[in-house]
């Protein structure tokens, strides 16, 4: 196929050239046709082939223009299309995407197909046929994109916009990777947004004028989650861990686990059977080192060789949960808990989001204010024997899960007894 690519002008007027290279054309969309049969069988094909394909039917494109054989705009209509699809599907790798974002995509292919139509008649057919189909197929995946928004009810899909426009500044504040590249004002700007938004729910749901509960509830809320997180994750870079501070070591040794999950939770999609055994047997590795740095803390403090406590226990405290938090977002992707469990695995996730809300809102609460939520804490840990969760002397499945979210709800106690001093 490389040799393909390489076809130029200079075969241009010599018709033996013309002959060759439509041949080779045909072999080419036969090609095509094959690749496309094999993916539309849920065959994976990599980035790679697609992108080497792109640049040859550019090369063949090109040739045609010269040869007047299509009009001059087809190679740019094709290109349009590429960019497209490699949008479109980006978007939907994102997850969360706006309807500004789905319009933009939608006018780039109502352009395509305005061209398509106006030179059909002197476009080679094949060149149409191959162009048109690459047009529905792109209009497919957009089909789909929107759909997923569908579900989010009427009421509801302004928030949600607005929320993935929040994230998306965000991401960029994220992307500086320097602590003070940007200002505390920008990250507190978009926090009052988000609180604003998390404020109009009613008992944690958010609700239409009518009583109802709009749909599209978990999407919305899962991405307000996310957001908050990357505050969270904003504000404690600005507590910088370096230079001779005795905790650099345990800073780099979070660092590089958290990099090691956030690449699983990235490549999970794409993990076939035979992969998955060893993507669990990393996140057990992890997982213990996570054990072990946490062992490290003395009264919820990281200390120095000589008792003092260093600067930098926000950041490290941030990092612990955020790698928590991934564990425990890939274990429930992935662990089954058994039956005797769920009960203790509901009241946990119940307590977790009962402590996240008083966490965020930055809730003040005394010592005695706090006692409940500690004696219901205390309650399920005592339920452990051995640091397992035991049923009539067996170990069921979703140990990992529970103990990640017993440990999320200890982290949050912490944060409210530090919030107090």
């Amino acid at each position: 196929m490389t040799e393909l690519a390489q076809f130029s002008l200079i075969f241009e007027g010599d018709e033996l050239a013309v002959e060759l290279i439509e041949t080779e054309w045909t072999k080419f969309l036969d090609a095509i046709k094959a690749i496309q049969s094999q993916r539309n069988s849920g065959v994976e094909i990599p980035l790679e082939t697609d992108l080497q394909l792109n640049q040859i039917t550019i090369s063949f494109l090109q040739f045609w223009e010269q040869q007047s054989l299509i009009p001059p705009n087809s190679t740019t209509v094709f290109e349009s299309l590429c960019e497209t699809n490699q949008k479109a599907d980006e978007l939907s790798a994102s997850e969360h995407y706006s309807t500004r974002q789905i319009n933009i995509l939608r006018d780039n292919l109502l352009l395509v197909d305005k061209s398509l139509g106006e030179n059909q008649s002197s476009m080679m057919k094949t060149v149409y046929n191959l162009l048109n189909s690459f047009l529905k197929r792109c209009v497919k995946k957009l089909k789909h994109l929107h759909a997923e928004l569908n579900l989010i009810s009427a009421e509801l899909l302004p928030v949600y916009d607005h929320l993935v426009e929040i994230k998306h500044s965000l991401q960029s504040l994220l992307n500086f990777n320097q602590p003070h590249a940007f200002s505390l004002i920008e990250v507190q700007t978009l926090q009052d947004q988000l609180r604003e938004i998390d404020s109009a729910k009613v008992d944690g749901k958010f609700i239409a004028e009518d009583g109802t509960i709009v749909a599209g509830q978990g999407r919305v809320i899962d991405l307000m989650e996310s957001c908050f997180e990357d505050v969270h994750e904003l504000l404690a870079s600005r507590d910088t861990v370096g230079g001779d501070n005795p905790l650099r070591d345990v800073y780099e040794k979070l660092v590089d686990i958290r990099g090691q999950l956030e690449k699983i939770e990235l490549s999970r999609g794409w993990c076939d059977s035979s992969t998955a055994q060893d993507v669990e047997k990393s996140l057990y590795a992890l997982q213990l080192r996570l054990g072990e740095i946490d062992n490290l803390r003395v009264d919820g403090k990281f200390l120095a060789e000589d008792g003092s406590i260093p600067e930098g226990q926000a950041v490290l405290h941030f990092l612990l949960h955020k790698c928590y938090r991934l564990v425990h977002k890939l274990q429930v992707q992935s662990e089954p808990v058994a039956v005797e469990l769920v009960g203790l695995k509901n009241q946990l996730e119940t307590l977790n989001k009962c402590l996240d809300q008083l966490v965020r809102w930055k809730v003040k609460l005394d010592d005695e204010e706090l006692v409940p939520y500690q004696l219901k804490i205390a309650r399920i840990d005592s339920k452990r024997v051995d640091g397992k969760f035991m049923v009539d002397g067996t170990v069921p499945e979703g140990q990992g899960l529970l103990h990640s979210l017993l440990h999320d709800c200890y982290e949050k106690i912490a944060e409210l007894k530090d919030s107090n001093e």
